[in-house]
């Protein structure tokens, strides 16, 4: 039995209590022979009622036991992070590190929230199904040197940031504005759509010819300096269970974005490029 994440009613539990309410009750709306017992045994919690405890107030979640949910009820891995996150803030924690999960928990749930955009805005459409947009191989760079919601970038901090001329920039700039996903505003641009809304590229026929494009500039950057202290170039050959690899799949994407999310700073000085492959031999 699938468990079903509606993004909304979750994003508004303000307790992990909350969260277990709406996560109990979306899946049990869409599928009648959902039901305590099933997460209880999911679960491996000795006690069927256990979880319905839990959501009345009579019981308490230990870290222990919100692990057993998460990977009993197979959380995607932000999910995971997040439910985690709302168990750990209600201990007893120092001030300190309540202020750090908190930030946590606003991070994650910009990152869930942006989810819901992704699919249900339409805007994004328009330049992302482009031939147009895909034969500039270079705009997700210009994207990425946007800067931040509120200052923007201008064209010289595009090009410092990302080593490319003002032409080919503006150019691009201009397309981009064109399709709705820069504003150009008092010489500055600002991004209307967060990358988080490209996630579902790795469909499209038009991605893929940027893909591999992207792939033999790493080739020539490697060729350049491998040894160089500001790259990275990683490969690793391993055994895996074939039938487990699209979960991989998934939970590798989400350790990716978690990972460039913790990272990112908006008005950084240089744009940085991560090229990701895993597939069968």
């Amino acid at each position: 039995m699938k468990i079903v994440f509606d993004t909304k009613s979750l994003l508004e539990a303000s307790h992990y209590r909350g969260f277990l309410f709406h996560l109990y009750k979306a899946n049990k709306d869409l599928n009648s022979q959902f039901s305590y017992a099933f997460l209880a045994k999911q679960c491996q919690f000795g006690s069927k009622s256990f979880i319905k405890e839990v959501i009345d107030g009579k019981k308490n979640l230990s870290l222990e036991s919100s692990r057993k949910i998460t990977q009993g009820l197979a959380f995607p891995n932000t999910w995971a992070d997040y439910f985690s996150n709302l168990v750990l803030i209600d201990s007893k924690v120092s001030l300190q590190d309540s202020l750090k999960i908190q930030k946590e928990l606003d991070r994650l749930k910009v990152r869930l929230a942006e989810k819901i955009k992704s699919e249900t805005t339409n805007t994004r459409n328009a330049g992302l199904n482009s031939s147009a947009l895909f034969q500039m191989s270079q705009w997700p760079h210009v994207y990425a040197a946007l800067g931040s919601e509120k200052s923007g970038a201008s064209l010289q901090e595009i090009t410092s940031r990302t080593g490319i001329d003002s032409l080919p920039a503006e150019a691009i700039l201009e397309f981009l504005e064109k399709e709705k996903m820069v504003l150009k505003k008092d010489r500055r641009y600002f991004a209307l759509q967060n990358t988080a809304f490209f996630a579902d590229l790795g469909k499209s026929a038009l991605f893929k010819k940027y893909f591999l494009q992207s792939l033999q500039s790493v080739y020539k950057k490697a060729s350049q300096d491998f040894g160089s202290s500001d790259s990275l170039f990683y490969t690793m050959s391993y055994s895996v269970n074939s039938n487990k690899l699209p979960k991989f799949r998934i939970d590798l994407a989400e350790l990716l974005d978690k990972y460039t999310s913790d990272v990112e700073d908006p008005n950084g000085n240089r744009v940085a490029v991560l090229n990701c492959g895993m597939h069968l031999l």
